[in-house]
């Protein structure tokens, strides 16, 4: 088994956080993208351009998750400023969220 990771420039929503992001091939272009229908390499290049962030949603996730041994749902719930003060990290933060 082969696994690849295609990265693209970052959208306006990633940005602030990375300057690439994960290449995301929609549903209408996956049959174009595996080669069950033909795809002109135009097409193939447009797939690779930066998903619309008008289309995506960001929130703050447990520090749980930049750990490969953490496995479950609850790993995409959105944390509060409070939960993510009392988890440890000896790497420090991607970002900071001020208490009001």
């Amino acid at each position: 088994m082969l696994g690849i990771s295609i990265g693209s420039p970052a959208n306006e929503l990633i940005k602030p956080l990375n300057a690439r992001m994960p290449a995301i091939i929609t549903e209408a272009d996956l049959k174009k993208w595996i080669g069950e229908e033909p795809v002109s390499k135009q097409d193939l290049k447009r797939m690779l351009r930066p998903f619309a962030a008008s289309q995506m949603r960001l929130w703050p996730v447990s520090e749980r998750v930049g750990n490969w041994r953490n496995n479950g749902a609850d790993l995409v719930e959105p944390v509060s400023e409070f939960d993510l003060d009392g988890i440890p990290s000896s790497r420090g933060r991607l970002f900071e969220m001020s208490v009001v």
